[in-house]
């Protein structure tokens, strides 16, 4: 309407992110330029980050990882021995999480509620201190090879993969504030204990897509065309759900084949 009456409309909220989207929404560019760019991007980051996501397949062949699917760890609250939920929760052949299930250690009829979470104490290299978190481990990972999918348990490899991945250096800029805090403590009070150790932007992250989504952010912002990098900061930050431990895949996914991400979720 600005335009048809040869006005220029001004787009401004109280959230920065919300201006963001709305500037991007409105934005005119170029579609080849965008697409080359990204494409050049993307390119560019495969070539050197693809190795944070090979896995095992047969002899010397390897595939690429898709997703991993990480599963809590609790303790159980008559034992106080650790249970893997995937492992001890989840029924395969019917397709569904179990309401109560069997401790693996002492065998009592437990619920999620009657357990609480097992923590592990890790040194945050961004942070460059010792933190407590929550602990969880990889217990699927879903990869291609050849056009084709595959799914296994992580293995000796994979684990030393992770390993190496968390005590690197991740050679480019990420943000690393602290979460707003709300009553002293960020996080709802009544989960108690739900966001153990996540108190930093960075720790909504895997470590290994932090890597790559600094890699990608880093090359948008030395785009020269001011239109198609905040098209293409736009593009990744769409995407930044998907990515991060708050995205998390349906039940169908796991045992039918099914499905796909799930733009809300949990940490666990």
């Amino acid at each position: 309407a600005a335009q048809m009456a040869n006005r220029h409309g001004i787009l401004c909220d109280l959230s920065p992110a919300a201006s963001f989207i709305s500037y991007n929404f409105n934005l005119s560019v170029n579609s080849t330029d965008f697409e080359r760019e990204a494409k050049r991007i993307l390119k560019e980051v495969e070539a050197e980050c693809s190795w944070l996501y090979e896995t095992q397949h047969t002899g010397r062949q390897k595939g690429l990882i898709n997703y991993i699917m990480w599963s809590d760890v609790f303790q159980c609250s008559y034992c106080r021995e650790e249970l893997v939920f995937w492992e001890a929760a989840v029924d395969s052949s019917a397709g569904r999480v179990q309401d109560s299930f069997p401790c693996p250690s002492c065998g009592a009829q437990v619920t999620k509620r009657d357990l609480t979470h097992a923590t592990e104490r890790v040194y945050d290299k961004t942070l460059t201190l010792e933190i407590e978190r929550n602990r969880q481990v990889p217990v699927l990972i879903d990869y291609s090879v050849g056009g084709k999918r595959y799914r296994k348990r992580a293995d000796d490899q994979d684990l030393e993969l992770i390993s190496k991945i968390e005590s690197s250096e991740i050679p480019y800029w990420y943000p690393n504030y602290r979460m707003v805090l709300r009553d002293g403590e960020w996080g709802d009070q009544w989960r108690s204990g739900y966001h153990t150790g996540v108190t930093h932007i960075h720790h909504f992250f895997t470590r290994r897509n932090l890597w790559v989504l600094s890699a990608i952010v880093a090359r948008v912002k030395s785009v020269g065309d001011h239109r198609t990098r905040s098209a293409l900061l736009f593009f990744v930050t769409a995407a930044m759900r998907y990515v991060s431990r708050l995205s998390k895949l349906g039940n169908a996914y796991y045992f039918d084949g099914g499905g796909g991400a799930i733009n809300a979720g949990s940490l666990g």
